[in-house]
């Protein structure tokens, strides 16, 4: 419906937006599986608007339940192209972002590194303005990364996921290894 209300707005010319929500499913795993650490609460897009400004522009706005700003918000930016938007027609467009909430998770940190030319300066960064982040970073970071502090991921199927990944995508590692090995802060328990 959004399609077709959307061809006759680009029709008409004139000012206007077309909206549509996200919520093709309410949960994200099969009720039937009973899944423990699937989400009932919904998609985390809730909703796309596109309007149709002067001269044939379009401003498109997302809104969001939530999302996870390291891994889970960059996957969206690839959906919002090459699935919400594409059918529309809409590639050069603002895209204004409203979330409810938003999360950095020091989990995937680990997904930043393989775009930073030196980590290791990232994380002496990281550890000067926010220490307690610091430490989950580097406690999840190890997970990944150093055989001896991979406990209790192998149950958590996204987490071996990240750390597969990790470990095709992250060019000489040793020296974070060895860095990752020295500041560990240890265990709670």
């Amino acid at each position: 419906m959004a399609l077709q209300l959307w061809e006759r707005r680009k029709d008409q010319g004139k000012y206007g937006s077309v909206g549509f929500h996200c919520y093709n499913h309410l949960l994200k795993a099969d009720p039937d599986r009973k899944a423990k650490r699937a989400s009932v609460m919904g998609p985390c897009i809730q909703a796309v608007t596109l309007t149709l400004l002067k001269k044939g522009q379009v401003q498109t706005d997302l809104f969001y339940r939530t999302t996870e700003l390291f891994k889970k918000f960059p996957a969206d930016l690839v959906f919002l192209r090459e699935v919400l938007l594409k059918p529309f027609g809409v590639t050069d467009s603002q895209v204004n972002f409203h979330f409810a909430n938003a999360t950095a998770h020091p989990m995937y940190w680990v997904t930043l590194i393989p775009m930073q030319k030196e980590p290791i300066t990232q994380l002496k960064l990281l550890k000067a303005l926010d220490p307690y982040f610091y430490n989950w970073v580097v406690k999840w970071t190890a997970r990944y990364l150093c055989d001896e502090f991979g406990r209790g991921i192998d149950k958590f199927s996204q987490a071996c996921r990240v750390r597969d990944t990790s470990a095709k995508l992250i060019k000489d590692p040793d020296k974070l290894i060895a860095y990752l090995r020295k500041n560990h802060p240890g265990y709670r328990k």
